[in-house]
């Protein structure tokens, strides 16, 4: 759809330029034009990029699979509201509200989850427990996806938020 838009604009942009508008016009106009169409092509085009992050923690399994799926868990460290019906969440901050369906489950081990109005249909969020059997701790991973440029402020985020879960667990 990118693609065609993006002919589309050429198009209409150089039949414009050279049919509506005097010879003598500069044609900056027209490169101007077209530059913003090469922008706007790598923005539409441009899509989201996984990244993971590990946090290990001094809990069962069973204790960190609650804490991330229970609506009472997630208020405690990710959201100010949570609810679960059916197969989607609803997270509420202050005041605003987002929604995430289910993709995918086992039983402490992990939850994949997508944001209802995620535009990219390959991005989702997960969180994935395995128990590191030689020193006992639990290992938790998440991946999410985010575009290029926001991935250091996501991964912020995420280590923020992981902080504040690690504090209500006890380790």
């Amino acid at each position: 759809i990118a693609e065609v838009f993006v002919f589309l604009l050429r198009f209409w942009g150089y039949f414009f330029i050279n049919i509506f508008c005097p010879k003598n016009l500069d044609r900056s106009l027209f490169c101007l034009l077209l530059r913003n169409i090469r922008i706007l092509k790598f923005s539409m085009a441009q899509k989201k990029k996984p990244f993971t992050i590990e946090k290990t923690f001094r809990s069962s399994p069973v204790i960190l699979y609650d804490f991330l799926t229970s609506p009472s868990g997630l208020t405690q460290w990710f959201s100010d509201t949570a609810d679960l019906n059916g197969d989607i969440y609803t997270f509420g901050w202050s005041g605003d509200e987002e929604s995430a369906e289910v993709l995918s489950y086992e039983e402490e081990e992990y939850v994949r989850l997508r944001w209802q109005d995620e535009e990219d249909e390959k991005a989702y969020f997960e969180f994935s427990i395995k128990k590191n059997e030689i020193t006992g701790d639990t290992v938790l991973y998440v991946t999410d996806f985010a575009y290029k440029e926001d991935i250091d402020s996501s991964i912020d985020l995420w280590e923020s938020q992981l902080e504040d879960l690690k504090k209500c667990i006890g380790g």
